[in-house]
């Protein structure tokens, strides 16, 4: 009886190991991939497909919710700053406009004067109407149509003889050339090329934030792809 009791208790102890290894077993799957252990036949062993299931589902919801959170904080971060810009950017958009429209004005007005001072506020724009006091044309002489041949010449009469004298026809005098420009529109064209510039500098700004959303919009996108992917 004692043989057959000594020859059990070997026996147990040689079948010690194997049920430890079976515990491990059990227990590596929450830590490494079981694949690479004990090769693919692992998961058809009882429990192995319940653990794996169990393993991949647990990253998987921890990064959903750490992705999504910092994404929603990001995304109220960068509304704000497209709220501030897109405000920045109407406001120098009209101020812009208001400098033109003051530069138009004062160009208009410096057109009324001649480049010693003078004011002109009858002179005749570049193809308006003829002025009131020039000469008649005679009733006998026929015109020529506008745009072909050389300008008709002046007939000009005199008081003691019958015949008439016709001279050639003398050209305007040229218009005279605007001066440099004053203190007060280099100024002005200064300024305005400043506000240029600042509306180019916060468009770019503006582009550079909404390229960083679309790419923080389109790597949540593949995440989510990818976890789907995953859970299927």
């Amino acid at each position: 009886m004692s043989s057959q009791n000594h020859i059990l208790g070997r026996h147990r102890h040689r079948h010690r190991p194997s049920r430890l290894l079976q515990l491990r077993r059990h227990r590596i799957p929450y830590i490494l991939h079981p694949h690479t252990i004990y090769g693919p036949q692992w998961d058809c062993e009882p429990g192995g497909g319940k653990a794996i299931s169990w393993r991949d589902a647990q990253p998987v919801e921890q990064v959903l919710y750490n992705v999504r959170g910092y994404l929603d904080e990001f995304s109220k971060a960068i509304a704000i700053d497209v709220c501030m810009l897109l405000g920045e950017v109407g406001e120098l958009h009209e101020e812009c406009r208001a400098i033109q429209h003051e530069v138009g004005s004062l160009m208009m007005v410096r057109a009324e004067y001649s480049p010693g001072g003078e004011f002109h506020g009858d002179r005749q724009m570049m193809g308006g109407s003829p002025t009131p006091d020039a000469p008649p044309w005679p009733h006998d002489y026929r015109r020529t149509p506008s745009g072909g041949g050389p300008p008709p010449p002046t007939i000009v009469e005199r008081d003691e003889g019958r015949f008439s004298e016709i001279t050639p026809h003398v050209p305007a005098p040229p218009m005279p050339e605007h001066g440099m420009l004053r203190p007060e529109d280099a100024q002005l064209i200064d300024v305005l090329r400043e506000q240029r510039e600042r509306l180019n500098d916060t468009e770019r700004e503006l582009a550079q934030i909404v390229h960083e959303a679309h790419d923080a919009e389109g790597r949540r996108n593949h995440e989510f792809r990818l976890n789907d992917e995953a859970r299927q």
